[in-house]
């Protein structure tokens, strides 16, 4: 991400395709944790919490797991639900 959103998101996007047309459950979970927190971080959490959905639903591992709370926690605090925010950290 090294500070271009906008060219993280467009790696991340297609990295996403390529791993989704392979079936690869693990690495699709791996890049959209990581394209939610790009899109979050352009300001379109709406847009990210489909790609969050996707890492809680295969949730292949511990830092996935985690990463996909904490994107999701931010997205609940945003819209100033802290109870939710708190829940998910």
């Amino acid at each position: 991400m090294a500070g271009d959103l906008a060219a993280a998101e467009a790696i991340l996007r297609r990295g996403y395709e390529d791993v989704s047309a392979f079936s690869d459950t693990h690495s699709e979970a791996n890049v959209a944790w990581r394209l939610a927190l790009v899109l979050c971080g352009l300001g379109r959490d709406s847009e990210a919490e489909p790609f969050v959905r996707v890492a809680a639903d295969s949730a292949p591992g511990l830092w996935v797991d985690i990463w996909w709370r904490v994107i999701q926690a931010g997205i609940e605090a945003r819209r100033g639900d802290g109870d939710a925010a708190r829940r998910l950290s």
